[in-house]
């Protein structure tokens, strides 16, 4: 029986990126007689992607698009994306990450074809200077936590294939997960407690486009610090006690609780430090130093909102 293949992208505001991910992903080699379809679900976006992506269906008749008249978050889209298909195999891409090789699709469906229930590549940051220097630098300790860790010390999920049937067995992705960080690890704790056939792959690379700034991730970190990291804790107590984070967690420990009443000034100033710092020609080892410290007094930060929201209630 031939192959059946849903790739599935959630998209906001994407209209900058996501034609080139389209475009790459029409060079790919497919096996042979396989049916295949790519699901865009736009997210409510705001700026041009609508148009972008009604010219780009009409250039490519393996596009399908999923409109959503409100923003769901990357999970829920994945899910809502999915759903829209009937592929015995989804393929799961963001709207700014292109494949480094135009192989991907057909390893990926020979792994699942040889018996795996999910297989996982690497995720690394096109470009050069300081983000990509640092992101890529990670990779291998990434592999090293998967040995140590599991999924939950590697995982990220835009770059990976997996069973429609696995897939609809874990309930796609926990739709409580909507702001910035934590799906893509919850999503792969389930999935490694429910199957033993992962494959990890990361030879299949997607190179992901993105301008990053201090400010802007050290927003994110923030972000996921009090709105998703305190449900991620709740679900999976073990699996978040072996992630580096919780170094940075303002729970526990009477030092940290003096830090916490003053976290904000010290976060902003880590930040300012660490953009400083960016500019410098100093040595990369000080310069990820930096940046890692003030990417651990956000995430300290973010964990400090919570716990202050949480005791007024």
């Amino acid at each position: 029986m031939p192959a059946s293949i849903d790739l599935v992208i959630p998209a906001f505001n994407a209209a900058g990126v996501v034609e080139q991910t389209i475009r790459r992903i029409s060079e790919q080699k497919l096996p042979d007689d396989c049916l295949f379809h790519v699901y865009v679900l736009d997210d409510a976006s705001t700026d041009d992607t609508p148009n972008v992506l009604a010219r780009l269906q009409k250039q490519h008749d393996f596009l399908r698009v999923v409109r959503s008249d409100r923003n769901v978050g990357r999970g829920e889209a994945r899910n809502r994306g999915a759903a829209a298909g009937f592929g015995s195999i989804i393929v799961m891409c963001d709207a700014d990450c292109r494949y480094t090789r135009d192989d991907a699709l057909l390893e990926f469906v020979g792994d699942i074809e040889q018996g795996a229930d999910a297989v996982i590549g690497v995720v690394e940051l096109e470009g050069r200077g300081f983000w990509p220097r640092y992101t890529n630098s990670v990779i291998p300790d990434r592999i090293e936590d998967y040995e140590r860790q599991g999924l939950v010390g590697f995982g990220a999920t835009p770059n990976m294939a997996i069973r429609r049937s696995t897939f609809e067995a874990l309930g796609g992705f926990a739709g409580e997960y909507r702001h910035y960080g934590f799906e893509d690890k919850d999503f792969l704790v389930r999935l490694e407690k429910l199957s033993d056939g992962i494959s990890l792959r990361p030879d299949i690379r997607a190179s992901h486009d993105d301008d990053l700034r201090l400010a802007t991730v050290c927003r994110k970190f923030a972000e996921s610090g009090e709105l998703t990291a305190p449900i991620f804790r709740a679900q999976h107590p073990e699996e978040y006690a072996r992630l580096p984070y919780t170094r940075c967690d303002a729970r526990g420990g009477a030092v940290r609780k003096i830090v916490r009443l003053a976290s904000k000034p010290i976060s902003l100033m880590l930040q300012w430090i660490g953009s400083l710092v960016l500019v410098l020609p100093l040595p990369f080892r000080l310069q990820r130093a930096f940046v890692r410290a003030a990417l651990c007094a956000a995430y300290f930060h973010g964990t400090a909102r919570h716990l202050r929201s949480s005791s007024n209630r």
